[in-house]
């Protein structure tokens, strides 16, 4: 018997029903695929085959066909009319050899910015932006989000509130993120890689104040919720900061967002990639917030390096991470962790310059540093004990201050886990070594 023969006594009397797709109990996400698909009545619904049902699903495959089968049994809510339907294994068995992925397409993903910090702080910025010209919701996904926080706003305010990302401050500095009201202020720090800059948290909100604005605290939102560093609070009290989670409190509110009537389905589908994104692979071993679908030693590494020890990450891609071991002054020392192909990991020493938006650039340091040798012996001291180790050479051209390339490889036969393994312990042995002390 063929999957359309199979589909067809499955739910053979659903034919002789004459409703909108509206009537159907779906997921919002799924029926909107289908009113794409410009299926409309479940007389079209039933029109298709299997094959062509399941490529209307290309993010989702297995979940949203099994919705639509749960629709199809609660059709107007009239259960004695509802046809005898098939056991979940009869399912299964229509879907052939089909199997649920942990692996999705994901633009976020697709697109090598998973994890970027601008990005999805300008993407959060235009869904809680009550006049954006996008989502066209007004201030429905703003009150929603600042209820969820505990503030709350009458409706004027909540109509007029502002919300801009990258918002200038004292030396130099940017704000992630600041949602202005009439009778309140809110700055927010976003961290998902990057480490605390000094006094961070601190100018941020005594900027606000001094700007004569009524921000009471700083909202600090990390993946783990974690506290800020005593470098970035400065002379912050705790009580001035308040600790959000992408997955505790972003995700909640994206899923409130995603229930709301009215939400276009643009609108509703980069809301799904973005709770995927933010999500990750938490299924799998060692999978977590922010993490590639697929396991990539870079991922395991940072998050295997992040738990253990508090480092100072500054950018990370696809293909690399680096994080800050010592500032003096505008230059600093950065140590990178560099995939060479999916079987090999570099390590490399660098210096890179702080730069007038306070953002560390690695390209430019070498002439710096050649301009200013005075700067770099001072932080060549203060980073290393023995200062021999590295290259201390002032010439426009060193980029890597290793002594010697080096390397970790993939062996024969190793898993991804287990490479990463080796990796970090060849990582924490180099920089130990370097530093003259234990992490």
């Amino acid at each position: 018997m063929s999957q359309d023969e199979r589909l067809i006594r499955i739910f053979p009397n659903l034919s002789e029903y004459n409703v909108s797709l509206e009537e159907l109990t779906l997921e919002v996400s799924v029926k909107n695929a289908l009113l794409r698909g410009g299926i409309l009545t479940l007389a079209q619904l039933l029109q298709l085959c299997h094959t062509e049902l399941l490529e209307m699903f290309p993010n989702r495959k297995l979940r949203s066909y099994e919705d639509v089968i749960h629709g199809l049994v609660c059709i107007s809510e009239e259960p004695v009319r509802t046809p005898p339907f098939a056991s979940m294994t009869d399912i299964s068995d229509l879907l052939g050899e089909i199997q649920a992925s942990g692996k999705k397409f994901n633009f976020f993903q697709a697109a090598g910015i998973w994890k970027s910090e601008e990005i999805h702080t300008r993407l959060l910025a235009e869904l809680l932006n009550p006049k954006s010209i996008f989502h066209d919701k007004g201030a429905d996904f703003l009150g929603r989000f600042l209820r969820r926080i505990g503030v709350n706003l009458p409706p004027e305010e909540l109509e007029n509130a502002e919300v801009r990302t990258e918002v200038p401050a004292n030396q130099g500095r940017r704000m992630d993120m600041l949602i202005s009201a009439k009778s309140l202020c809110l700055p927010f720090e976003v961290k998902i890689w990057a480490g605390d800059q000094d006094r961070q948290l601190q100018d941020y909100l005594e900027y606000v104040q001094s700007q004569g604005m009524h921000a009471p605290k700083i909202y600090y939102l990390t993946p783990d919720r974690h506290k800020p560093g005593p470098r970035s609070l400065g002379r912050l009290s705790d009580s001035q900061v308040c600790l959000l989670s992408f997955p505790k409190d972003i995700l909640p509110w994206l899923s409130e967002c995603r229930n709301a009537p009215g939400v276009p389905a643009d609108v509703l589908e980069i809301i799904k990639q973005l709770c995927d994104n933010i999500q990750g692979p938490s299924a799998r071993p060692g999978g977590s917030c922010f993490s590639r679908w697929e396991e990539d030693v870079l991922d395991i590494l940072y998050g295997d390096l992040s738990q253990a020890y508090r480092l100072s990450w500054t950018e990370c891609t696809s293909q690399y991470m680096t994080f800050t071991l010592k500032k003096e002054g505008s230059l600093e020392f950065a140590f990178r962790i560099k995939k060479e192909g999916p079987d090999k990991i570099q390590l490399y020493l660098i210096c890179g310059l702080t730069e007038e938006d306070g953002k560390t650039n690695y390209a430019i340091a070498g002439s710096y540093i050649a301009d200013n040798p005075t700067d770099f012996q001072e932080l060549l001291k203060a980073t290393f004990p023995d200062p021999n180790k590295v290259r201390v050479s002032t010439a426009r051209s060193v980029w890597n201050r290793l002594p010697e390339k080096t390397f970790c490889e993939r062996r024969k036969g190793e898993g991804t886990m287990e490479f990463a393994k080796r990796c970090r312990e060849e990582i924490v042995g180099r920089l130990e070594e370097l530093l003259g002390h234990t992490l």
